[in-house]
């Protein structure tokens, strides 16, 4: 697909952040087609090895790369060799921490500055989450958005993406001021909101911060041109038509877990009326009840509550797609700000 904004997708998961910017996809309690935005991701990373297979399933085009490994070793390596070898990088050369290419490319890929103009990253949250044990920046995940630091550095984009977990903002350690001190000590400026996903069509009350960074020359980007399009949905209207059929009837990932009622998280019946409880990444088998109390949600209606379309292929078991699902950004929620910084990007770069 023609595009007229490159993108860098650093921790993409199964694609959340990336499907929402690509668009062009259904949801069955929306009408129509989530239009497309023209964004177009040309180099995505990701360590977990299944959700970079679900990610390639899903993800394709002549000018997309995909890389599985360790992002802080990747990101040292193109360092190192942008230092002997320049700017561009195409080489075929094995990468410390790096396990496989897109299956198009036997070499490693690493844009030029320049090349793209918006990088993303919903860098890990578990060392922030309220459900953890929130050692913020003393857990060597807490530091992993030094690596998106180190790449927004070489790309020099006009604009990143940055989500976490809403506990980021009260971790110890004043962890945003010091996210902001780093990015200003390389050129941007960051900006950070919590959305909540509900607001954006999305039938599930999510909280997440939304950090967004911009040259200190350019315009600062507003939060507020991040406006609702799609109306609320809530979560009957979204996976009612899923309620009576089997796994075997239906397929697409449409299978549960069977864990019983225990003292642990995800143990409440949702409420058809309301809005869905966040979808958890580590749920260990706990995956809330469905609103007919007779079983677990599936996964099939775990993706559509967090805004995937029904044709989003996971490539993996219930259980690991339990998990992408719970790690990812909602689509939809992306894409609202997706729209709000490609109008931005037609403002400072005046379109391309």
């Amino acid at each position: 697909m023609s595009s007229n904004y490159k993108v860098a997708s650093l921790f993409c998961g199964c694609g959340g952040i990336d499907k929402g910017l690509e668009g062009g996809f259904e949801l069955p309690y929306h009408d129509g087609v989530i239009p497309s935005l023209g964004f177009e991701v040309i180099w995505a990373n990701d360590y977990n090895a299944k959700a970079v297979e679900s990610y390639r399933a899903n993800f394709s085009g002549n000018n997309h790369y995909s890389i599985r490994g360790d992002i802080v070793k990747i990101v040292d390596f193109a360092r190192q060799q942008r230092e002997r070898r320049g700017d561009q990088l195409a080489i075929n050369s094995p990468v410390p921490g790096a396990s496989d290419f897109d299956c198009r490319h036997s070499r490693f890929m690493f844009p030029a500055a320049g090349d793209v103009d918006l990088v993303t990253g919903g860098f890990p949250c578990q060392p922030f989450s309220l459900a953890g044990k929130r050692l913020a920046l003393d857990d060597p995940r807490g530091k992993l958005y030094q690596a998106m630091l180190a790449a927004v550095d070489m790309l020099k984009p006009a604009i990143f993406l940055a989500e976490n977990v809403k506990g980021i903002k009260t971790a110890k350690g004043d962890v945003i001021k010091q996210i902001e001190a780093d990015f200003d000590a390389i050129g941007y400026r960051l900006e950070h909101d919590v959305l909540i996903a509900s607001k954006f069509g999305v039938p599930q009350r999510r909280e997440r911060v939304i950090m967004i960074g911009t040259r200190k020359e350019s315009p600062a980007f507003d939060f507020k041109s991040i406006q609702q399009v799609y109306p609320q949905v809530k979560l009957g209207r979204a996976i009612s038509h899923l309620e009576h059929f089997d796994d075997f009837q239906v397929g697409l990932m449409h299978v549960w877990s069977k864990a019983k009622k225990n003292k642990g998280q995800g143990n409440s019946r949702c409420d058809a009326q309301g809005f869905a409880p966040t979808m958890r990444a580590e749920h260990h088998g706990n995956i809330e009840f469905h609103y007919n109390g007779k079983r677990r949600l599936s996964v099939r209606e775990a993706a559509l509550i967090q805004s995937f379309p029904e044709s989003f292929k996971f490539r993996s078991s219930a259980t690991d797609a339990y998990r992408q699902i719970g790690n990812a950004v909602p689509p939809l929620m992306a894409w609202h700000i997706g729209k709000a910084i490609k109008q931005y990007l037609d403002k400072v770069k005046g379109g391309k």
